[in-house]
């Protein structure tokens, strides 16, 4: 995976309330990132040599602007309608604690690398923006990132993110509908149950592809 692959997320995710209108959504993007980032720099190493500091930074402050229901329906889409009450929550539950994992390596990975904004896609709708990013990398190169948002109640929530075009949501829908096809539904919550134990336990940012990790 390309180092820094979401490092501009976390200019996008410390979302407020009462922020309804599109240009709020952009305003947000630019307003938090510069304070982000610094968190970032600043606690590097208490991040490095706890990662439990780290995922609760990234469970506290950043995931909470995340519409988990929404995600997880979409990655489990030709499942969700079989899924009982209590499959979806253990899904969602787990799916979640993937992203934490996932998020706080991509934290750490973060080296300075310069964000450019560009002009905000809008789809009124829909209650639904596209923020679109252009990172600028260490070795000159680029990597266009867009985060997918839908107004929610009167806040901003992420549903999606699409790096270079391809979709984090479709990557983990076509990996988990294989081995729900394959294992069944019970099964792919049981391995998302075991490994984040598992990190858990080791008290270690486990390294996930989301995009390349075999399925």
């Amino acid at each position: 995976m390309i180092r820094g692959l979401f490092a501009a997320l976390f200019s996008v995710v410390v979302a407020t309330a009462q922020a309804s209108e599109p240009e709020d959504g952009r305003e947000l993007v630019e307003s938090v990132s510069s304070h982000i980032l610094q968190e970032i720099s600043e606690n590097r190493v208490l991040f490095t040599e706890s990662s439990k500091a780290l995922h609760k930074v990234v469970e506290e402050v950043i995931l909470p602007h995340f519409d988990f229901e929404k995600m997880s329906k979409f990655v489990m889409v030709r499942q969700w309608r079989k899924m009982d009450a209590e499959q979806r929550g253990l899904f969602e539950q787990e799916f979640r604690g993937l992203m934490v994992r996932i998020y706080a390596k991509a934290l750490l990975e973060y080296e300075d690398e310069e964000i450019k904004y560009l002009p905000t896609r809008v789809n009124k709708s829909r209650n639904r923006i596209i923020v679109r990013t252009k990172i600028i990398q260490v070795n000159g190169g680029t990597l266009s990132m867009d985060y997918h948002l839908e107004l929610n109640v009167d806040s901003w929530k992420i549903f999606d993110i699409r790096v270079e075009g391809i979709s984090l949501l479709k990557s983990y829908k076509d990996r988990f509908g294989r081995q729900a096809k394959a294992k069944g539904v019970d099964a792919v919550i049981e391995e998302l149950i075991a490994r984040n134990k598992k990190a858990a336990t080791q008290e270690e940012v486990v390294t996930e592809d989301p995009v390349n990790e075999p399925g």
